[in-house]
């Protein structure tokens, strides 16, 4: 609880653009405690995290980890699963290469525990071997896809980071933080258009979302043709962020 209590306390200080990892890693230690404890850390937390993590239970693609579509985990996912919360993905790993989980529903488990492997452990290249079993077993996975961008972008791909992001969207995967990911790519890829429209999509879709009018101000004010434009962005983020 003081390892989780320090996350929620420390994602406060960081600008929005850089909170995704601490969010992530909130999210997979947050169902360990009981009512009173998630309370507590949705309090310490930003407001706009408990509303991510609600869009996330209600949208099925989201990477929950847990097999696409399985109302229950068998005990070896269940372990799989257990591990990677407690942060040892280097077991998690193991257990699942070691496994029989070779099925088209077992591909977002695969993709979870690939994505962790990114994040927690900045494990590059097992994280890549993981994805690439999982796009074996289901390329169609909107929550594999999204895991595949999420890997891709941390490894600096940033163009094959966007193609997955919007694999990802059009197989079902429409929320606005989904939007921000597939502009942050476009934005690295220097393919700055399609960056400010993924970003207004974003923002159509939740006005609110201060990272996504943090992010369009950003590739505005690229060139200095959008200047005006660009402050009014980055107003918008201000007063969310201000009231939040």
């Amino acid at each position: 609880f003081e390892q989780a209590t320090d996350i929620a306390k420390e994602v406060c200080t960081l600008e929005p653009n850089l909170r995704s990892d601490h969010y992530t890693a909130l999210s997979q230690i947050l169902d360990r405690f009981d009512a009173r404890g998630r309370a507590t850390l949705l309090t310490l937390a930003p407001p706009e995290f408990e509303k991510q993590l609600a869009a996330a239970q209600r949208d099925e693609s989201a990477p929950l980890g847990t097999r696409e579509g399985a109302k229950k985990l068998d005990p070896t996912e269940r372990r799989i699963v257990d591990l990677v919360k407690s942060n040892d993905v280097v077991g998690a790993t193991a257990l699942l290469e070691q496994s029989k989980l070779r099925s088209k529903e077992d591909a977002s488990l695969w993709g979870f525990v690939a994505l962790s492997n990114a994040l927690k452990t900045r494990n590059y290249e097992v994280s890549t071997q993981l994805i690439e079993v999982a796009l074996t077993l289901n390329a169609s996975s909107a929550h594999v896809n999204h895991s595949h961008g999420m890997i891709l972008s941390a490894t600096s791909q940033a163009h094959e980071a966007a193609i997955a992001f919007k694999k990802a969207i059009d197989l079902g995967m429409t929320s606005s933080e989904e939007f921000v990911f597939l502009g942050n790519a476009y934005s690295a890829a220097f393919e700055y258009e399609k960056a400010e429209d993924a970003y207004k999509t974003a923002i159509a879709k939740d006005e609110r979302n201060a990272e996504a009018w943090f992010k369009l101000a950003g590739v505005l004010n690229v060139n200095g043709a959008h200047l005006n434009d660009a402050e009014d962005a980055l107003r918008r983020a201000a007063s969310i962020e201000k009231t939040n």
